[in-house]
């Protein structure tokens, strides 16, 4: 079962690769209108993406998290996860901010708004939240469940991938393609706290490295698909505002999230 889940998921990175290059190939084809025309997205005019970005976006959280993937099924990868981990262990003091520190990058997505206009609207930027929570902890807690990986501290055998990792970097990515055209700097600054979130779960021996490099792909990755599915979620949106014919409607428990959406004829 473990082994199947992972070929499953390296198909779905398969997949995203090649949607990646599909997007590569129509900006070279409009490369002389890119350079002429801007694209409007949410309240801000924003230059269309480059091929440089469009790859990156995709291959970079596709390497961190095949290299989850092979530490699994490789035992010089599995070993340097015991040596970093043995090296945390000569230190015994625990902290408990990576609990929080990871709020912050959500807290700035809205509350930089005051200071600066971000590339989307307060409604754009809810939805890629929204769907990308819901993508980053669907693939956290199915791998959980097929991969029964023992933590370090031995607790229980839901380590691979690291949870917290994934939402840091959710919230870090969403924050850098929101404000990055105000300053790079602050990108770098959510990428340091989810960073910071990612070495403290290690440090107090709740994760493996591998475990926090893999949710840190998923959590990038799932930010960038849901970027991916906005406009066709905006398409949707106002089809059905012609008709005044749908509702939205948030789960959210402790066992499950999501939306619910009823669109009547």
């Amino acid at each position: 079962m473990r082994r199947f889940f992972l070929i499953v998921y390296c198909i779905v990175l398969c997949i995203c690769q090649l949607r990646a290059q599909s997007d590569t190939s129509a900006v070279m084809d409009n490369a002389e209108l890119q350079r002429a025309l801007a694209t409007r997205v949410g309240d801000v005019r924003m230059p269309q993406d480059s091929k440089t970005s469009i790859v990156l976006r995709f291959a970079v959280p596709s390497v961190l998290i095949s290299y989850g993937i092979a530490t699994q099924f490789s035992p010089a990868l599995h070993n340097f996860d015991k040596r970093i981990n043995s090296y945390l262990n000569q230190h015994n003091h625990t902290y408990s901010f990576d609990e929080y520190i990871w709020i912050a990058p959500y807290a700035a997505i809205y509350g930089l708004e005051v200071f600066a206009t971000p590339r989307n609207s307060f409604w754009n930027r809810t939805v890629v939240l929204g769907v990308g929570g819901v993508l980053t902890l669907s693939a956290v807690m199915i791998t959980k469940s097929a991969t029964h990986v023992q933590r370090p501290n031995t607790s229980d055998f839901h380590s691979f991938p690291s949870r917290h990792a994934a939402v840091a970097f959710l919230g870090a990515q969403v924050l850098l393609r929101e404000y990055w055209h105000v300053s790079p700097w602050i990108g770098v600054g959510a990428y340091t706290l989810a960073t910071t979130t990612a070495v403290m779960r290690m440090v107090n021996h709740h994760h493996w490295l591998s475990d926090v490099v893999t949710g840190a792909g998923v959590g990038i990755l799932s930010a960038e698909i849901a970027y991916q599915l906005l406009p066709l979620w905006n398409r949707v949106c106002k089809r059905c505002e012609r008709t005044k014919s749908y509702s939205v409607s948030p789960i959210v428990s402790p066992q499950q999230c999501g939306v619910v959406i009823v669109i009547r004829k």
